[in-house]
């Protein structure tokens, strides 16, 4: 059976472009004096707060962070028991994660067109050729499977719609 080609269902954004994804939100504070923000009852410094939130989103532990903001690990651990600097530290990585696929995106195509130069010239040495070839190979796996998912997860929320419609139209 011929297995039909799948074009990976992504955005193609080159050249780059700025992130679309929206601001950073601070948290709620209020000042309290020269320096220093009140923030869910407790009296914290706004710039290491934003440090350490900073830092936790990008993949720091407690105590990176902690001297990322120049405050203690203990602080740092304190600031994440509150649910609003927890939400905050969520919301900027998933930006982070959201600037970093648009910008792997975009430069997917030079990466296609640099392993398919490396693949096709014969000046290019034979092992050199053969490990651009298997990544090839590894990527569209994963680009297929990645289709595949997306494919078969939007027939089911599809299905869930329609069953959701029907169970409401029932019920009246």
């Amino acid at each position: 059976m011929t297995e039909s080609p799948v074009t990976p269902r992504v955005r193609v954004a080159w050249p780059l472009r700025p992130s679309t994804s929206p601001p950073i939100k601070p948290l709620p504070h209020e000042s309290v004096g020269k320096g220093h923000t009140r923030l869910l009852g407790r009296n914290l410094r706004l710039d290491a707060g934003d440090q350490s939130c900073t830092a936790l989103a990008s993949g720091a532990g407690h105590r990176e962070a902690g001297e990322v903001a120049g405050v203690s690990e203990r602080t740092v651990r304190r600031r994440l028991e509150q649910s609003a600097f927890q939400e905050q530290v969520a919301v900027q990585r998933e930006q982070l994660i959201s600037r970093t696929t648009d910008r792997l995106t975009g430069l997917s195509g030079i990466a296609v067109d640099t392993l398919s130069a490396l693949v096709s010239s014969d000046d290019t040495p034979p092992a050199v050729r053969r490990r651009a070839a298997m990544g090839i190979l590894a990527t569209h796996r994963v680009w297929r499977d990645a289709g595949e998912i997306e494919d078969r997860l939007r027939l089911l929320e599809q299905e869930f719609a329609i069953a959701a419609t029907e169970q409401s139209e029932g019920s009246r």
